[in-house]
């Protein structure tokens, strides 16, 4: 198992590459609320996917939709 460490900046990039019509989804395992809001805040998601043990309830309030993974 890798884990790939969250570089907002070099993210940031990445989305502002994205043409138009292609959603930018945000991929989260186990992530804690702060780090999820840090990631919010340095680059322009549309969507949240989650893959860890993450409730509904950790999933829910972004104010984004979400995919949980079961």
């Amino acid at each position: 198992f890798r884990r790939v460490l969250f570089r907002s900046e070099r993210a940031a990039e990445l989305a502002r590459l994205i043409p138009p019509f292609v959603t930018t989804v945000g991929l989260f395992v186990n992530a804690g609320r702060d780090y999820v809001e840090n990631a919010l805040e340095a680059v322009p998601l549309q969507v949240l996917q989650f893959h860890g043990d993450e409730t509904e309830a950790d999933c829910f309030g972004y104010g984004l939709p979400y995919i949980k993974a079961g």
